[in-house]
């Protein structure tokens, strides 16, 4: 499980890394000045993780998911009843004595073999390529595939909310629900959805463009209820 995790930490932080990128490269932000903590893009990684399987389920007929759930339900059934019936009867002793004894009949054998292939210039010079291949496979596969399909999410979830924009969703004069306005001296002075914010800076879209803000001396109130 420790491994599993490991291997899987750098695909799940450079999606939640790529979809920001692509959501923030939407609205002509460059994502270098918001920083993130890693936390939050993992949190991101999430939310296009969900939405990803969601569109397979989307895809799928209802049909054949009840077929693929049955499929999966009867083959546990059948799997732990064989296990448990191996158990009762007891022949799983025996199987796995005789597996242990094999093993350790045949583990010299195989490990010397190993080693004598191994150890041969011709073996080592013809796995050169090999190791290549593993390696942009690798680097296609942790990097460049969650990368491509966080940034295309990104990208998609920001044009959807330009597409659902309309003029009287968020002004100074009338805050509905999720609308972010900021207030210096107690007067607002601008209102708009909230795209990114740092410690010093908050990007507001207003409905055709970005604007990016100071908050020195300034204050944030985003509306929850209508």
């Amino acid at each position: 499980m420790a491994l599993v995790v490991t291997l899987l930490l750098p695909w799940i932080y450079f999606m939640g890394y790529a979809y920001d990128w692509g959501y923030l490269e939407s609205f002509s932000i460059n994502n270098q000045m918001f920083f993130r903590a890693p936390q939050e893009y993992f949190g991101l990684a999430f939310v296009v993780f969900i939405e990803v399987i969601t569109k397979i389920i989307n895809a799928i007929p209802d049909g054949l998911i009840l077929l693929i759930f049955l499929t999966i339900t009867v083959s546990a059934i059948i799997f732990f009843s064989f296990i448990y019936w191996l158990r009762q009867t007891k022949k799983w002793p025996r199987i796995y004595l005789r597996l242990s004894n094999w093993k350790w009949r045949n583990r010299g054998k195989v490990t010397m073999t190993f080693v004598n292939i191994v150890a041969t210039p011709a073996y080592l010079i013809s796995t050169i390529p090999i190791m290549m291949l593993a390696g942009l496979a690798y680097l296609f596969l942790i990097i460049l595939l969650p990368a491509q399909i966080g940034f295309s999410a990104g990208k998609e979830n920001a044009e959807e909310l330009k597409r659902n924009w309309h003029p009287d969703k968020c002004t100074v004069a009338n805050l509905t629900d999720g609308c972010t306005q900021i207030i210096e001296s107690g007067n607002p002075i601008a209102a708009g959805i909230l795209i990114a914010a740092s410690d010093k800076l908050i990007a507001l879209f207003d409905g055709s463009s970005v604007q990016i803000y100071t908050l020195n001396n300034r204050d944030i109130k985003t509306s929850i209820h209508n």
